[in-house]
C-alpha cells in the first residue's frame, strides 16, 4: 500500500497481480475481488487474472474459478497450461472427477 500511496512509480500489471495475491492472504477473497473490480481495465493482464483464478482456487471456490477461466478464454488471455492446470487441480481436490475427463 505504501508504495502506490506514495506514487513514486506507476504500477505495472505484474505489481497489480501480486498485490493482488497478497490482499487475498491477508484480507481474504472479498476484499481482493473488491481491488480487482477498482483495478483499471489497462492493467487487467494475463499476470492478474492468474492471480485472481489462483486465489478462488485457495479457498476451492469453483463456480467463481470456472467464471473467471472463461474470462480470460473470452479474452484470449488463457494461452499457457498454468491456467488449466489449477483448474484441473481445483477439480481434483474439490473432487469434480467428472470435469477432470474433458
Amino acid at each position: 500500500m505504501w508504495m502506490t500511496d506514495k506514487r513514486y512509480l506507476p504500477p505495472t500489471c505484474a505489481d497489480v497481480a501480486i498485490r493482488l495475491d497478497l490482499i487475498s492472504k491477508v484480507h481474504g477473497t472479498e476484499q481482493a475481488e473488491n481491488y480487482f473490480h477498482n483495478v483499471p481495465e489497462k492493467l487487467k493482464g494475463l499476470p492478474v487474472y492468474g492471480a485472481l483464478l489462483n486465489c478462488y482456487a485457495s479457498v476451492k471456490s469453483v463456480e467463481k474459478a470456472e467464471a473467471t477461466m472463461q474470462k480470460m478464454r473470452d479474452l484470449v488471455l488463457a494461452r499457457t497450461s498454468l491456467q488449466y492446470n489449477v483448474l484441473l487441480n481445483l477439480y481434483y481436490q474439490t473432487a469434480n472427477y467428472k470435469n477432470l475427463i474433458v
